[in-house]
This record gives structure tokens, sequence and C-alpha cells, in this order.
């Protein structure tokens, strides 16, 4: 019985956290909704929403205490953590003992010397955070992943650069002055994973605009934006939320994969003549435009869709905190 009442005042505290959380997200939702985002804004160009939170609203979001909890305790091990040093991540150093941990003493350390501190996946360690980016995935219909980047002042992690996801970054302490180059050298739009930076290939050709970021606003940026951002006198801590869906391309890719299954024209071996003439090429032309007309099918389409969205659906684990007591208190 006792148990039982603990278990229901525990849930009471989840669904207020949930709530809590839920007014979070809705403000940032009719702040998007009202500057058409979808339309203006996604995939085309860089959004900056000043005070998107309040100083107060934004340390519900993420506090720094609970962040110290978890970084101090040594939890925090490869590839969950590493230090930027020089624009290079490197793996943190483990304690030495028989069963080691993360060396923090050696990760603060590093930090007061101008590191930054990195935790990829950081919603896999905060609740709230967890609850927050599956209210963004239901928004945006795209799985998420949240990173840290603590950086200590005076301070730049990375030398300009573009991500090859969407982002929104949110500024959860301190500030951060972020370059955004609105122009550079064999640029190309909506990079995929196969269009890497190269800093060789992609130099800025202006002057950057710059957008400091202080505590409670956030920042889109569509991938391929070249960016940089450093610290002045103060600390600071972000994170980027990264948008890590399918490409259209990789959709007609699983259509294809799909199709070769049950029709085997799509599994026939391709000869290659020693001299690929035009003759060779205007057959194998028609050929392709013969099969791909097999693409143009509504229910292979739906299949491939629900694949995507099953995908996407076990991307991230349902709430279940207060399971395991509830199957040993044999609760149904």
């Amino acid at each position: 019985m006792v148990n039982n009442m603990k278990n229901n005042d525990k849930r009471k505290n989840a669904a207020f956290k949930q709530n809590k959380l839920d007014e979070l997200f809705s403000k940032l939702k009719k702040q998007l909704d009202d500057l058409n985002f979808f339309s203006k804004y996604w995939e085309k160009q860089r959004l900056y929403i000043n005070h998107a939170y309040s100083i107060e609203s934004s340390k519900k979001l993420f506090n720094v205490e609970n962040f110290d909890s978890l970084l101090t305790s040594g939890s925090l091990m490869n590839p969950h953590l590493d230090i930027v040093e020089n624009g290079s991540k490197m793996e943190s150093l483990y304690t030495n003992s028989p069963s080691p941990t993360t060396d923090v003493l050696d990760v603060l350390n590093r930090y007061k010397t101008g590191a930054t501190i990195r935790v990829p996946h950081i919603e896999l360690f905060m609740p709230d955070l967890q609850l927050y980016c599956k209210s963004l995935e239901n928004y945006f219909g795209i799985p998420i992943r949240a990173n840290l980047y603590m950086t200590p002042p005076f301070s730049q992690g990375f030398q300009p650069h573009f991500d090859l996801d969407d982002i929104l970054v949110f500024q959860a302490h301190g500030k951060k002055i972020w370059s955004c180059h609105t122009s550079y050298s064999n640029s190309q739009p909506l990079p995929n994973r196969d269009m890497t930076f190269n800093e060789s290939l992609h130099r800025s050709t202006g002057i950057p605009d710059e957008i400091e970021l202080n505590q409670g606003d956030m920042l889109y940026l569509p991938r391929g934006f070249m960016h940089e951002a450093r610290t002045e006198e103060q600390d600071s801590i972000h994170i980027t939320f990264a948008f890590i869906g399918n490409y259209l391309g990789e959709l007609m890719q699983q259509m294809i994969r799909a199709k070769s299954i049950e029709d085997v024209s799509f599994r026939n071996l391709i000869r290659v003549p020693q001299k690929v003439n035009d003759e060779f090429i205007l057959d194998q032309f028609k050929l392709f435009q013969s099969e791909f007309k097999k693409l143009n099918d509504k229910k292979l389409l739906i299949n491939s869709l629900n694949y995507v969205k099953h995908s996407f659906d076990k991307h991230r684990n349902p709430q279940l905190k207060g399971g395991l007591m509830a199957i040993l208190n044999n609760e149904n």
C-alpha cells in the first residue's frame, strides 16, 4: 500500500514536470509559428530568436548544478564526453584503477586552460532535456540529438566550419559570440553526409555577421551555413539540437531496396564493356527510364515511408521511469 502511494506521488511529480516542459516548448512553438518558420526559414536561412526564454525559464530546461553533479560524478565517459583543444576532439583521460572512470580533475584543469568540454547526446543523461527533445521531434517530425558545449572565457572550440545537420542552438548559460559567414568558396546548399567541410576548399569570402547569444536566446542554422563561435569575458554553455533525419534521396534508396526484393529486374547485374561508348550509355539510359517508372508506385512509397516512420519511432525509448518498480510491485 505504501509503495503504491509512493509510486502515485512519483507519477504526479512526473506529470507536473512534463506539464512545465510542455509549457516551455509551447512558447517556442508559438514563436516559430508566428514567424512562419517552415515556409520562411526551414532549410533556407538562419533565424535568431532573442529572448526565446527568460533566464528563469531557461534554468527549468537546463540546470547548471545538475550538470555539475553529472560531470563531476565521473559517469560521463567516451563517447559521451570529449575535450576540444585547438579545434580537435580528444578523448578524456581515465583514472588509473581496476575499474576506471573519467579523470574529472583532468577535464576541469584542461577546461581552465582553454579547452571546450563537449557532451554528445546530453539528453540521455538529463531527463528534462530528453522530454524537451521528444517535444521537438514531434513538432519537426525528425529525430533530434542534443550536444552540449561548455567553453571558458576568451576561447573558441572550433574554427570556421559548417555542419551536416540543421541545428537549433540554445544558450543555456553565459554568453557566446557567433560569427555567421554569409558567403564562402565552393559553397553548396544543404550538403549531405558525403559533402564534408574542407578548410582548403571552403574559405570565407566576406565579412561575417556577428550574433551575440545570451542566456535564453536561440539560433537556427540550416546545414551548410558556415559559422564559428567564441567567448569573451564569460563562460558559455550552449546546447545544439541537431536534426538527424533522412534525406529525400535516402527515401528513394529505400524504395529501390524494397523494389529489388519483389522485382527480379532490379537484381540484374550490370555488365560494363571495356570501352563505355555512346551506344552502351544510350542502352542503359533507356533501361533506367523503364525501370524507374516502376518506382511510381503509391503502395511502394507508403511502405517506404512506414519504414522511415518505424526507424523514427525506435530512435528514442519511451518514458519508462518507474516501470521496474511497477513490475516488482506486481502492478498492471
